[in-house]
């Protein structure tokens, strides 16, 4: 006779996926935030001399 399938309790299934949707969440929002990251440190850097190439950026 093979050997059962290990019971998991359904909490533990539920937290996995809670926590695989909540790092999907994160790597999404970082993903999204880099380019504005780089855009506000090209800013800081004076890179833009106004707003005209700001808007070009975006």
């Amino acid at each position: 006779m093979a050997n059962p399938e290990p019971i998991v309790p359904p909490r533990i299934l539920v937290n996995n996926k809670l926590r695989s949707e909540i790092l999907h969440i994160c790597f999404t929002a970082s993903c999204l935030s880099i380019p504005i990251i780089e855009k506000a440190t090209k800013l800081i850097s004076g890179k833009y001399q106004n707003k005209k190439d700001i808007n070009k950026g975006f």
